[in-house]
């Protein structure tokens, strides 16, 4: 029982931050974005 909790825990909050560290930031690049902009978005997202 607690294998499956903390798997379930692990992967709810490693999707959000796959979205948002490589989902988002490719999606900002490809939209024209400076790239010094987007790695400063990347960096704060990441830092929690």
């Amino acid at each position: 029982m607690w294998y499956f909790t903390f798997f379930y825990l692990y992967v709810m909050q490693s999707i959000p931050a796959g979205f948002g560290l490589t989902g988002l930031v490719n999606y900002l690049i490809g939209k024209g974005l400076i790239a010094e902009t987007v790695a400063s978005f990347g960096v704060i997202i990441g830092l929690p």
